[in-house]
């Protein structure tokens, strides 16, 4: 079963897939959510308010925590992100916590976002 909260989502350019493809497993995706340029989401999954899935990745069973989406002032109090291309498998973010991942997303480290984004004034 795949649950969609109210509100709004980016969902694309270019193809996303949100696939709950077990039985009884449960995908949730939030409010405020961003998912592009190929994102798949498959499994298990919790994508939080404001997470975001920037990439052509696929992203199984993975629990991207929620938080104000990619305009709000603070970073570290964003959602969050997973970035790049390829396979994040069984990733679990916080808020402000970003992964940009090029092939196997395990070898790649957490950042803060607040690395690659200032907090605007």
């Amino acid at each position: 079963m795949v649950r969609c909260d109210g509100g709004t989502c980016s969902l694309g350019p270019d193809g996303v897939q949100i696939k709950a493809d077990q039985p009884g497993s449960v995908l949730s995706v939030g409010n405020r959510v961003r998912l592009l340029n190929g994102a798949e989401i498959v499994g298990a999954s919790v994508v939080g308010d404001g997470a975001q899935v920037l990439g052509a990745i696929s992203a199984r069973s993975v629990r991207l925590a929620g938080g104000d989406d990619f305009t709000g002032a603070d970073p570290d109090h964003c959602g969050a992100v997973l970035k790049g291309a390829g396979l994040a498998r069984g990733i679990r973010l916080e808020a402000g916590e970003v992964v940009n991942g090029l092939g196997d997303f395990a070898a790649a480290s957490v950042e803060r976002q607040l690395a690659h984004h200032p907090r605007s004034k």
